[in-house]
């Protein structure tokens, strides 16, 4: 059998900094760590959000457009994804094993207050369906607004009609209750 010849290697200072240089580098290029579900740790997905609003609101058939939305509108400040992140995990840590939430709201010390004004923030867009900013205000939807929701069935959104244009000159007309 023949014997292995031995490699030795006996770098220079110039070789190990660079060798040091290529590594770093390429650790950045490295994916970011996720979690066990596929999602990113420093990453909020649409999903995420739609579970973190249902939790909130208390409403689980949110309008998708609207939720779509928001999202945008959220996303593109610059605290919002680190917010979002931070709510998500801090009330749904074992997401996306477990959408059980271990921290109730209403226990005031559970949460920190940009936590507590970040949730209200959402609350606030998702009830009225505008989103408020101090540059400007934006109406994200005023029809899905759930502000009308407790009053869908005895008043329509005001505003918004399903009838055709010009029906109030038009007598009203019969119904089972009023012949």
């Amino acid at each position: 059998m023949r014997k292995r010849a031995a490699i030795h290697f006996d770098p220079t200072r110039r070789q190990m900094s660079k060798a040091l240089a290529l590594l770093f580098a390429g650790l950045t290029l490295l994916p970011k760590p996720t979690l066990a579900g596929g999602e990113r740790k420093d990453h909020i997905s649409l999903e995420q959000f739609r579970i973190l609003s249902t939790y909130l609101t208390g409403q689980s058939a949110l309008d998708p457009g609207m939720l779509r939305d928001i999202f945008a509108a959220l996303i593109q400040e610059p605290w919002g994804k680190e917010h979002m992140q931070r709510l998500m995990h801090k009330l749904f840590p074992d997401y996306p094993q477990s959408m059980r939430p271990r921290t109730p709201l209403l226990v005031p010390r559970n949460l920190d207050d940009a936590e507590r004004w970040f949730a209200g923030h959402i609350l606030t867009t998702w009830m009225t369906g505008i989103y408020y900013h101090e540059i400007g205000n934006r109406t994200i939807s005023y029809e899905h607004a759930l502000m009308f929701e407790a009053l869908k069935d005895i008043r329509p959104v005001p505003g918004m009609s399903t009838e055709p244009f010009g029906f109030w000159q038009e007598p009203p007309r019969p119904t089972a209750s009023n012949r």
